[in-house]
């Protein structure tokens, strides 16, 4: 190889770096920002949401940590290879972990009582989060594959 293209494979390289380097810490942003939005809902008293129908607070509390899920896995790079099944269960933990944190922080809540149960709904919603961006680079690299 000549000079001339070891150089400029090293300059791309390093631009492709410092691009993942932005996207990580934009993606962890946003993973602190809904860490945010979650600790804010969590501080409202129970009567400020309705109950639509029974389990109802559980699918928002599988969402609210999905999405959870998602961000943290943009931000450690689940969705480029970068890690794998270690990958979904670090995440799974992360979320359960960020789940116990908030059932904790409700119980100084008037109207809010931690419950095991939704930390479970928090933990299923992480995972499945994590499973679907894991999934998500597995399905579009087999696609680019059968093109």
């Amino acid at each position: 190889m000549s000079q001339d293209r070891v150089a400029r494979e090293e300059r791309f390289c390093e631009a492709v770096n410092l691009k993942l380097r932005i996207y990580n810490k934009v993606h962890a942003i946003f993973s602190m920002l809904w860490m945010g939005v979650i600790y804010f809902l969590s501080a409202q008293p129970a009567e400020s949401y309705p109950s639509l129908f029974w389990g109802a607070d559980k699918i928002v509390h599988m969402a609210l940590f999905g999405m959870l899920g998602v961000f943290l896995s943009l931000t450690f790079g689940l969705h480029r290879g970068r890690t794998s099944w270690r990958g979904v269960v670090f995440i799974t933990v992360i979320v359960m972990l960020y789940g116990v944190s908030d059932e904790y922080h409700q119980s100084f809540v008037p109207g809010r009582n931690p419950g095991v149960d939704d930390i479970i709904a928090d933990t299923i919603g992480g995972i499945l989060a994590a499973l679907l961006v894991q999934n998500r680079r597995l399905f579009n690299r087999e696609s680019v594959g059968q093109q």
